[in-house]
């Protein structure tokens, strides 16, 4: 899910590298996102909304999200190369924050929720960048650009390429990111960069590892042994 900064004064239109909108996005230290997205299913696709906030110098995220249909909440905290989720959605048989940890978890959820991640994965992956023309968004007047992407190389589900649009501020910042694969489609909005953010890990009561997770929805353990009484 993209050369250094531009010297002086310039305004987005201006702006040739993706790669240093990362980095002006990245500067702003703080901000707050909004997804819109729906996931594909066999079954039904099911629509989402979240809303989050980020620290993009302290690598971490909280993002809340709602699932149409009755499908339930997911909840999740990513603190660098660690990953704390829980709610009806995410299907833990638990209602406590389950914790995951090592540096899989830490390029998953961030490489889809922050926006330098993002258009780093994208940058590394496109073949073509097209500048479409001036949108405004949230009220800021923004270049948006259409990406060709790689689908291996920016871990999307899809056969070869698919487009990936960026939009930019005349300030050189990441404002909207809107992509789609196999597996659903997702418009992320970016904004409030330098507000108060304070992400902290949940209380330690309310935390259970990854391990016990299993064995709390499945009574199973890992040797196989059946923990039910």
């Amino acid at each position: 899910m993209l050369a250094a900064l531009l010297a002086g004064c310039g305004g987005a239109e201006n702006e040739s590298s993706l790669e240093a909108a990362a980095e002006r996005t990245e500067a702003q230290g703080t901000g707050r996102f909004e997804v819109d997205g729906v996931q594909k299913s066999d079954e039904k696709d099911v629509a989402y909304e979240c809303t989050g906030e980020a620290d993009y110098g302290a690598a971490s995220v909280h993002v809340e999200c709602e699932y149409t249909g009755g499908v339930g909440r997911l909840d999740g905290i990513a603190l660098d190369d660690e990953v704390y989720a829980r709610g009806a959605y995410f299907g833990s048989g638990t209602d406590k924050w389950v914790r995951y940890s090592g540096e899989g978890a830490e390029d998953d959820s961030l490489a889809s929720l922050s926006p330098q991640k993002l258009l780093r994965v994208l940058r590394d992956a496109s073949s073509e960048n097209e500048r479409v023309g001036e949108e405004d968004v949230r009220g800021a007047t923004t270049v948006h650009y259409r990406l060709t992407v790689d689908c291996d190389a920016a871990r999307l589900d899809c056969r070869t390429t698919t487009p990936v649009g960026v939009w930019i501020g005349e300030d050189g910042v990441v404002r909207r990111i809107e992509l789609e694969d196999d597996e659903g489609r997702a418009t992320f909005e970016f904004f409030d960069f330098g507000a108060e953010v304070e992400i902290e890990p949940p209380p330690a009561a309310d935390v259970i590892d990854e391990d016990e997770a299993f064995v709390e929805e499945t009574g199973v353990g890992e040797s196989g042994e059946d923990t039910h009484p």
